[in-house]
């Protein structure tokens, strides 16, 4: 009987710590944010690498965004839209030849890249890129403020956690 009651204690334990240790990252939203709070020029949190993006939020409903580190760069524009305390941003679609990433995807594991099966993107297809400067597509991106940190809502969990793309105002 003690013997039970102890594997039904522990299961509980395990149970109460995988619910826990399983749930998503808080968002914890301000009820009166305007669009206002948003509107302004933004810079990325300082990394464990050398990296930094700029994040431009104008009154007329667009954005610009530009990063840079060390050999890459790369540039976005497109329109903003506020929803439920959040700001969401999506690109344009460049008339430029351009080799294209996701705002999202900057977390590969090199051991997991077979480069006989990599293909870079381009913002036209079959197109020829006069230079590396990679256009960053914005797709729904999901953006709420606490404090003075304009924070990213991750849709999809990371391999590297520890790489934010959040922001603080300038």
């Amino acid at each position: 009987m003690i013997t039970d009651m102890k594997l039904y204690i522990l299961s509980i334990i395990l149970s109460i710590s995988c619910i826990q240790g399983s749930s998503q990252e808080t968002i914890r939203v301000d009820q009166n944010i305007s669009s206002k709070t948003f509107i302004g020029s933004w810079e990325s949190l300082k990394r464990i690498y050398p990296y930094k993006s700029y994040l431009i939020i104008k009154n007329d409903s667009t954005f610009h965004f530009e990063y840079g580190a060390c050999l890459a760069s790369g540039l976005s524009n497109g329109k903003w839209e506020m929803k439920d305390n959040l700001i969401i941003l999506n690109s344009f679609k460049p008339d430029s030849c351009m080799h294209l990433s996701l705002f999202e995807g900057d977390c590969i594991t090199i051991n997991e890249i077979d480069t006989s099966k990599y293909a870079i993107e381009k913002t036209i297809s079959n197109c020829n890129p006069k230079d590396e400067t990679e256009y960053i597509e914005f797709r729904d991106e999901e953006f709420y403020i606490v404090n003075d940190t304009l924070k990213h809502i991750i849709k999809k969990p990371k391999r590297c956690t520890v790489i934010r793309n959040d922001f603080l105002k300038r």
